[in-house]
């Protein structure tokens, strides 16, 4: 994504502006990961210094993964997870930007190198995060705050690329799990890749730890949210029919 709206308040008015982000989100210059806002509260067990430790070990880690010619993305997601169970939520830092604002939710960068990213989604009650893939990434998501639903979604043999917006193809629902503060879902480039999330009535924080992989570059890929229909055309093995959109994330409004 190469560009993003920031929002922030000014004397109670929400004003809403486009930040170029080219390639990756730029953190700022005085941003470290001991750079803590007042807004996650004081720290008397050190839970920060376990966090600080945990978003080293797993940047390493990360960089470790993307550079074997095999890699065990389900292995290192769940001793990543593992490792999310050992710490207290609320203890990551905040995002140190809106690099979107809009459509209920506010997203942006909590810590970001070349294979490891990890992205705070506050949700508004009721908010929804539409269905979207996730090509070349392997992620894992963390509920920090209130409660929200994930669902997760495998698209069936011979769908169109994300590329190809408005074609009909089937997608499986895999998982449908409760996320609250402390529990986890996972995806991997080829396991429950599409994801979608909404937000319970008291609204919800959600953390994404996400692994990069260089691109294969075997054909036309790219992020994209999907359409699916609300009742399933097979229910017993929960087939819904979908459609690619595009990324309306990135479209300039007026």
């Amino acid at each position: 994504m190469s560009e993003h709206l920031a929002s922030q308040s000014t004397d109670g008015v929400r004003v809403t502006r486009r930040v170029a982000l080219h390639g990756t989100w730029a953190l700022p210059a005085t941003w470290a990961l001991c750079g803590w806002s007042q807004a996650r509260g004081q720290d008397p067990t050190g839970a920060r210094g376990a966090v600080d430790a945990f978003l080293r070990e797993w940047t390493e880690r990360g960089e470790a993964l993307v550079a074997q010619s095999d890699p065990n993305e389900d292995a290192h997601l769940h001793e990543l997870c593992a490792g999310l169970a050992r710490l207290e939520p609320g203890a990551f830092p905040p995002r140190a930007l809106d690099a979107f604002a809009g459509m209920g939710m506010t997203t942006g960068p909590v810590h970001q190198e070349a294979s490891f990213l990890v992205v705070e989604l506050e949700l508004e009650p009721g908010a929804v995060v539409r269905a979207h893939n996730h090509v070349g990434w392997a992620f894992a998501t963390l509920g920090a705050a209130g409660e929200a639903v994930g669902r997760h979604f495998e698209a069936e043999k011979d769908a169109p690329a994300p590329t190809e917006v408005g074609v009909d193809f089937r997608v499986r629902e895999v998982s449908s799990t409760l996320l609250r503060p402390g529990r986890t879902t996972t995806l991997t480039r080829t396991r429950a890749n599409i994801h979608w999330f909404q937000a319970g009535e008291d609204g919800a924080t959600l953390l994404d730890f996400g692994v990069r992989f260089p691109d294969p570059g075997d054909g036309p890929q790219a992020f994209s949210v999907m359409e699916f229909d609300p009742e399933p055309a097979d229910p017993a093995r929960r087939i819904h029919v979908a459609r690619w959109i595009g990324n309306p994330y990135t479209e300039k409004k007026g």
